[in-house]
């Protein structure tokens, strides 16, 4: 009798399960869908991209044409430096997490200081995760340096966070680092995540415009 009441659970657990997961399944081959076509426009945008720009070109107005130039010039700056930040910002903290396995002879060194360093290197997402692989390692494999694991990998966060960050943007998209920082608050207040990921090159393609039409203006002020 009660093996028959806890299959009976089971079957009414189950039934109620599958509406949850049917939808998780859907969305999640949506979502590798769109990360597939997504893909795919990227090569033929690169590969054909001579073409497109020139095609896009010719539509805008004579008139308008150095703006044009500025807004190509400025997002593929932009937004490559905020690419290649990223990923010096990954580089930067997979040594900090080599650093922390070796100087504590924590295993599995490779795939965790690599899984760090992929993770600081994904916007917005990422660094609230790149500090953990090292402290779950130690955790598992060396309970006695878990608290310097800890306190190293945090430190070394908090610091690429908060110093390293701001300089290291500053320098591949050319903004100061307090536009950088402003930019991610605003950006999060304005579009939430998407603009917290996207705040820093759209900052810096704002910051071009703005420079391109005060040195216009200024460059045509007399003395009087």
């Amino acid at each position: 009798t009660q093996a028959l009441a806890i299959l009976d659970n089971l079957d009414e657990f189950a039934a109620q399960l599958i509406v949850p997961l049917q939808s998780i399944a859907v969305a999640s081959v949506g979502a590798i869908g769109t990360m597939l076509i997504v893909f795919i426009l990227s090569i033929y945008m690169v590969i054909d991209r001579d073409q497109i720009m020139a095609f896009l070109f010719r539509l805008v107005p004579p008139s308008y044409a150095e703006e044009a130039r500025l807004l190509q010039t400025s997002v593929a700056r932009s937004f490559g430096g905020f690419l290649r930040g990223q990923a010096l910002m990954g580089i930067v903290f997979f040594a900090i997490a080599l650093a922390t396995h070796l100087g504590l002879g924590i295993e599995l060194t490779a795939l965790s200081s690599v899984s760090a360093g992929v993770l600081m290197a994904i916007p917005f997402f990422g660094p609230f995760l790149a500090w953990a692989p090292p402290v779950l390692v130690a955790l598992v494999t060396k309970p006695d340096a878990l608290l310097p694991a800890v306190v190293i990998m945090g430190a070394g966060w908090i610091v690429v966070m908060n110093a390293l960050q701001p300089r290291i943007m500053q320098g591949a998209v050319g903004i100061h680092p307090i536009v950088v920082l402003g930019s991610v608050l605003i950006g999060s207040r304005i579009a939430g995540i998407p603009g917290a990921i996207f705040g820093i090159p759209v900052a810096a393609v704002v910051s071009s415009f703005f420079f391109h039409f005060l040195h216009r203006t200024a460059g045509a002020r007399t003395v009087a």
